[in-house]
């Protein structure tokens, strides 16, 4: 149990160095945004939406990436 603990700790530290990074890091294209919106995405679940700034966020986040494969095939059309 120790050890897994040590490596949690370890993961969440990476995590948190690279969520930082990419929230400072400015998106220069559609899919830069994708991408951002589905690392916010990925923390939520659908009992987590809510009305607070958060759950909207999460749930564009959501919203854009269930529609990112609809766009892909209509820019392919």
């Amino acid at each position: 149990m120790i050890e897994a603990e040590d490596r949690y700790e370890t993961l969440q530290g990476q995590w948190e160095e690279l969520a930082e990074r990419v929230a400072i890091t400015p998106a220069k294209t559609l899919e830069g945004i994708l991408a951002k919106l589905v690392l916010i995405s990925s923390a939520y679940s659908e009992d987590d939406l809510d009305g607070s700034y958060d759950g909207i966020l999460a749930s564009a986040a959501r919203d854009t990436q269930a529609l990112a494969p609809a766009r892909k095939e209509a820019d392919r059309s």
